[in-house]
């Protein structure tokens, strides 16, 4: 029971490390676009 508990809070932070590497990225690439616009 414990080590599917830490499957899944394991399998949960790297979704979270996930989601937060794409919006990292997706802020960069827009900060960017405005840099070069100018």
């Amino acid at each position: 029971m414990l080590s599917r508990a830490v499957e899944n809070a394991s399998g949960i932070l790297l979704l979270l490390s996930l989601l937060g590497s794409l919006i990292l990225m997706a802020l960069y690439i827009r900060e960017r676009g405005k840099n070069q616009s100018d």
